[in-house]
């Protein structure tokens, strides 16, 4: 993805250049490049057939002004897997993308949606393993206290219960669910 970048940067930088075709790549290779060029605010779109299928960027009107900082962000986000593309027309994940922005100012749409704070985890990762304590303030929390609780014993009558939350560890299989 080095090479990918520096190619990026190349293209970014160029005002005279509106697109740009790379390589032919593998399918989860091209699925990045489509989420990188999203995230930078350009259009993307595969082409060809078979091994010899490829990604072609273009520059819009909407693309973020460069910025070397940008593009390492942007980069790191991909390698990490916390991007994703909300330009995949015709897929299930564009269906419901555009069916959510479609209710828009009506309201609605049932929770969920793209939160600044909700990053994907990997296989293998806690859920909430870099959350903060509960706050005074939280509604839970008071609860609690008005039962006898205090911070650091555990739940209970006699408080001899849990003390840490139950840890929840991301699976991406479905296997062993039912």
């Amino acid at each position: 993805m080095a090479q990918v970048k520096d190619e990026l940067r190349t293209f970014l930088q160029n005002d005279g250049q509106q697109s740009r075709a790379f390589p032919p790549m593998a399918k989860n290779e091209r699925k990045v490049m489509h989420q990188v060029s999203s995230a930078l605010g350009l259009k993307s779109k595969s082409a060809g057939s078979g091994k010899g299928r490829f990604t072609v960027i273009y520059k819009s009107s909407q693309r973020v002004e460069y910025s070397e900082a940008l593009l390492s962000k942007v980069m790191y986000a991909s390698n990490k897997g916390f991007l994703v593309n909300s330009s995949s027309k015709g897929k299930k994940a564009g269906r419901q993308a555009g069916k959510a922005a479609a209710k828009g100012p009506r309201g609605g749409g049932g929770g969920g949606g793209f939160n600044g704070g909700a990053a994907g985890l990997r296989n293998g990762e806690v859920v909430g393993a870099g959350a903060s304590a509960l706050g005074r303030e939280n509604f839970g929390h008071q609860l609690m206290v008005k039962m006898g609780w205090t911070a650091g014993t555990g739940l209970g009558r006699e408080h001899d219960g849990t003390v840490m939350p139950v840890e929840q560890v991301m699976r991406s299989g479905r296997a062993g669910l039912g």
